[in-house]
């Protein structure tokens, strides 16, 4: 629906906003480098507008530069971002479901085990409950889908 706004109404904006509804969104996110300072608060507005008008209201924005985002409301900023802005100690937010840590710039992913699994039940959700899409957990994963796949086989309730 965005990339056939775009191409349909996309002369109505600038080639920054066009391109970036046509090119930077991934399901619901988008994801978008503006390298220059002075273009990326206009940009950002001007996205926001056109996929407003497309009836898509753009929430959850995080930005590294602190003038940009002490533009926007704070109703805007995604969960972490507030942190990075107002100096607290929480700079993490998502980005296409991997973490993404503001104040350093790095992506990863942060996993933490809230109880000790006592069923296979139990080993199941934990090990599918880490979403690791780039793979980078995957050594330490593996572990645990062994020892299912074990436990599997020696039929164990």
């Amino acid at each position: 629906m965005l990339k056939q706004r775009a191409s349909d109404f996309g002369n109505e904006f600038s080639e920054g906003a066009r391109y970036t509804v046509a090119n930077n969104f991934y399901v619901d996110d988008c994801l978008r480098a503006e390298y220059r300072e002075d273009a990326r608060l206009v940009n950002l507005l001007e996205v926001k507008k056109f996929c407003k008008e497309g009836g898509f209201t753009l929430t959850k924005f995080s930005n590294l530069c602190v003038e940009v985002m002490s533009s926007i409301p704070r109703e805007w900023y995604s969960r972490g971002t507030s942190g990075l802005i107002d100096g607290s100690e929480s700079h993490k937010t998502k980005a296409l479901g991997v973490q993404w840590d503001l104040a350093t710039d790095e992506l990863g992913v942060w996993a933490e085990l809230v109880s000790v699994p006592r069923t296979k039940r139990d080993l199941l959700s934990a090990i599918a409950s880490i979403y690791d899409q780039l793979g980078i957990l995957a050594p330490v994963l593996i572990e645990g889908r062994v020892i299912m796949h074990d436990l599997c086989l020696l039929k164990i309730a």
